[in-house]
């Protein structure tokens, strides 16, 4: 129940009338750096899933040839794609290359925006290789 002695309630048209510039400014250092690690752990997965690929892998070529045959091409070629894409995921976890004047904002936000999208390729090349390389895997299985 309000009285006439009550200050009116105001509504705020904008979240940083509500939370503040000094609010948004750590938000935004939290997102940066959130989306940093979430990139890492991301390609951290995919090697993790190319670990596992090789090991299926070379465990059931194993089985199946018992050393008395020379394997088809249809199992030899996962070799090279996990390979490649185990490289790729490694990459993708590595920072990027740049360089930036400290004393200019603008020059800092353009390094980090090449070093996110370099690493964003690099993550995107990694789970596109990592794809191809559990596909060929489950063709060797299957075909091979």
């Amino acid at each position: 129940m309000t009285t006439s002695d009550d200050p009116p309630v105001t509504r705020r048209d904008s979240p940083t009338e509500f939370a503040g510039d000094a609010y948004w400014l750590k938000r935004g250092v939290a997102i940066i750096e959130g989306t940093q690690e979430s990139l890492t752990r991301a390609a951290e997965r995919l090697a993790m899933a190319n670990v596992w690929f090789w090991t299926t892998y070379l465990a059931v070529l194993a089985l199946r040839t018992h050393g008395a045959r020379t394997p088809s091409i249809v199992e030899v070629v996962p070799a090279g794609l996990i390979i490649l894409s185990y490289v790729a995921s490694a990459s993708a976890q590595m920072p990027a290359a740049g360089s930036f004047d400290p004393r200019s904002p603008e020059s800092v936000m353009a390094a980090h925006t090449a070093a996110a999208r370099s690493r964003t390729l690099r993550l995107r090349w990694a789970h596109i290789l990592t794809l191809v390389g559990g596909v060929s895997v489950a063709v060797a299985l299957l075909w091979g």
